[in-house]
């Protein structure tokens, strides 16, 4: 395997963990290389140059070098501050990027995920419609990884979808009209899916049903295995006092 020389690469800090007493990894998203993992040497030092940069949802040209799955940072600079979140959007957040770890190998470029991700956490910065952001978010995310929707034809007949029909999603197989004998996926207006295929911004009812089956197709293809973030959502969630309103994935009170 030939060492790689990479330099000035614009990413996005997803996790980091301890390293020896000093040391940093780092889970990086970068634009031409993907999803990548760094060793910042003496990054937890008073005095090192990475210090205070490291972080969740900054934006970092870097320089590295290296062979394998684990490279050597040699730099970091700073291209804007950190995003900093209230708890509910800063959760919005740690979600999308454990969608990114989940879903993305190492090493595999997905450049028009990157250009995405960086306006979801601008909408999360900015209160701008973060449901529908993470919605869009996981669409885009699945058809980056092999998992693109079919969300404008029936399956079998190549015909439209109507907005005023219900349709069965079957993964691997896709829309199945409701009433054809069919009773597995999920089910979802016609309308919800045009609005989810030509982005356009839906209905409450609509939105609901969109969330339904990205979380259903999410789950699908994770095999069952819960993210992290929705656990922790509803370990809060059971704890809140009785009559106080649920902390979901999603900002109740959006700027349109």
């Amino acid at each position: 395997m030939v060492r790689q020389r990479i330099q000035k690469q614009p990413v996005f800090v997803i996790s980091r963990r301890p390293y020896s007493e000093t040391s940093l990894v780092i889970d990086a998203f970068s634009r031409h290389h993907g999803r990548i993992s760094l060793l910042a040497k003496g990054a937890r030092r008073l005095k090192s140059p990475y210090r205070g940069i490291l972080h969740p949802f900054t934006t970092l040209l870097i320089d590295w070098t290296g062979k394998g799955s684990l490279m050597t940072l040699t730099s970091a600079d700073c291209v804007r501050r950190p995003y900093t979140y209230g708890y509910e959007n800063l959760m919005c957040a740690w979600y999308a990027n454990e969608l990114i770890t989940r879903f993305l190998h190492r090493n595999d470029p997905h450049e028009l995920l990157f250009d995405r991700y960086s306006e979801l956490l601008e909408k999360i910065d900015n209160n701008l419609k973060i449901e529908w952001s993470l919605r869009l978010f996981e669409k885009h995310i699945l058809a980056e990884t092999g998992y693109g929707l079919n969300l404008y034809q029936e399956a079998a007949s190549n015909k439209t979808i109507e907005p005023h029909t219900h349709y069965h999603y079957i993964p691997e197989i896709g829309l199945v009209r409701q009433g054809d004998a069919v009773t597995s996926g999920i089910l979802v207006k016609g309308s919800a899916l045009i609005h989810f295929d030509q982005e356009i911004y839906p209905s409450p009812e609509d939105q609901a049903g969109i969330k339904g089956l990205t979380r259903y197709l999410l789950n699908w293809h994770m095999k069952g295995r819960e993210l992290r973030s929705r656990r922790i959502f509803r370990e809060i969630n059971r704890h809140l006092p009785r009559n106080t309103a649920p902390i979901t994935l999603e900002k109740p009170a959006e700027t349109q």
